[in-house]
């Protein structure tokens, strides 16, 4: 009898630990998103993935996924998501932060769901957590686990969640949440062991929250980014027809020009948008 009252009780635990999967994909899938980056000339660069932080208009994710890309791109379900500029950038802390399309974000509000941030103060060793990415391109692949370790790294620059879920390529900038559904960080990065057990990290959550170029001159990579994103941004909106949208991008990509020489191109497309 106590055999088989043990046998029920771990069949029931297994069964809960099973229904709180579930609710956390259903509450949180929809806002996990895939990225794509491409060169110049459309060749492809890199997958990623990214978290929509629906009351902000945010979709976040790691600098890394984006590197030296010069176009971004992000969808859902085969749905496209538009983005309209760059509100923050660090390679130091490896966040990048960009902002949603209103007109966008108002027709798909309904889809979207609202994660709440959880508080990196409250990490514990041991917290449960699930972790949502696209590793290698299959979209939106949870895997589950617990805080394995709180960790600073060697440059002291970044504060990480050691994760026993799983991430691989593909998962960076991918939720981490905990059982209440809270976004806690994002896949970050992977230490392969060769034999031995891989080491997943996330960046906290608080750590991509305060990142923010205000104040900070961009460096050359930095610029370089920030004025591929626009121009490119730019261009896009130019032969959609949406003029307005299209301008903007084009005077942001002006702000970071090193070279006058190299204004030209940039003058003759925010002309073109002008005259229609």
């Amino acid at each position: 009898m106590k055999k088989l009252l043990t046998i029920l009780i771990s069949l029931s635990f297994g069964q809960l630990l099973a229904q709180d999967a579930e609710k956390v994909y259903e509450k949180v899938n929809d806002a996990v998103v895939r990225i794509f980056t491409y060169h110049n000339d459309h060749t492809s660069h890199g997958q990623g993935s990214g978290v929509i932080i629906k009351d902000k208009g945010w979709v976040i994710t790691n600098y890394h996924v984006l590197g030296d890309a010069e176009i971004i791109h992000a969808e859902h379900k085969g749905q496209h998501i538009k983005l309209d500029s760059i509100i923050a950038m660090d390679a130091d802390k490896d966040v990048l932060i960009l902002q949603l399309n209103k007109e966008f974000l108002d027709k798909f509000a309904k889809t979207i769901p609202t994660i709440k941030l959880g508080d990196s103060k409250k990490l514990k060793v041991g917290q449960k957590i699930y972790a949502i990415g696209s590793p290698y391109g299959f979209e939106n692949t949870m895997t589950e686990g617990i805080i394995s370790g709180l960790r600073t790294s060697f440059d002291s620059t970044k504060n990480f969640i050691q994760i026993s879920a799983p991430i691989s390529s593909g998962s960076s900038g991918g939720a981490v949440v905990n059982s209440k559904c809270e976004l806690i960080g994002i896949s970050t990065m992977v230490i392969s062991g060769g034999t031995a057990q891989n080491l997943n990290f996330a960046l906290q959550i608080d750590e991509v929250i305060k990142t923010s170029i205000a104040g900070k001159k961009p460096n050359t990579a930095t610029k370089a980014s920030l004025l591929n994103f626009y121009f490119q941004n730019g261009q896009k909106e130019l032969y959609e027809k949406n003029y307005l949208s299209s301008i903007i991008n084009f005077e942001k990509a002006l702000q970071y020009l090193d070279h006058e020489e190299s204004a030209a191109i940039l003058y003759y497309y925010t002309g073109l948008a002008f005259i229609n």
